[in-house]
């Protein structure tokens, strides 16, 4: 069975995400009874340092940004909306 983490960071699109934004979660989330992690970002760029941060994490972490997915219902809630995409994209990765 497969055990989500998720961190929403939702913010101003012109805010950037740094690494000391993303190192309480890499933290928490590495141990059990995690087995994924996925990152929701409703901000518009990510600094190299936090690239590299997520750069082959065991358990990996998924980036879900939302400038990436813009349709009409995901304007009304952007997180619970990516959040929902990254259920049904890990799901249908596990079958």
């Amino acid at each position: 069975m497969t055990a989500y983490t998720f961190q929403c960071k939702c913010h101003a699109p012109d805010t950037r995400i740094d690494k000391k934004a993303l190192d309480s979660f890499i933290s928490a989330s590495a141990r059990a009874p995690f087995t994924a992690r996925i990152v929701v970002d409703t901000g518009d760029g990510w600094g190299p340092d936090a690239i590299r941060t997520l750069t082959g994490l065991e358990p990996e972490c998924q980036v879900l940004r939302f400038g990436d997915h813009q349709e009409d219902d995901a304007l009304r809630n952007p997180c619970q909306h990516l959040v929902a995409k990254a259920l049904r994209c890990q799901t249908s990765r596990a079958k």
